[in-house]
């Protein structure tokens, strides 16, 4: 996995510092932006239906 965000930061290591402390920092305290991603539950469809026109 660091090999993937040195990769996204064209190996620039302090970037890639910053966004991997971004990452954790996020993914520790909005946990559901990464749980229950499944496309197929109710609540993902009612989002999808929502007819903005």
């Amino acid at each position: 996995m660091l090999i993937l965000f040195l990769h996204a930061c064209r190996y620039k290591l302090e970037s890639a510092k910053s966004v991997i402390e971004n990452h954790y920092t996020i993914k520790t305290h909005a946990p559901e932006i990464w749980g229950k991603r499944d496309p197929l539950s109710r609540d993902v469809q009612d989002a999808l239906d929502v007819d903005c026109g």
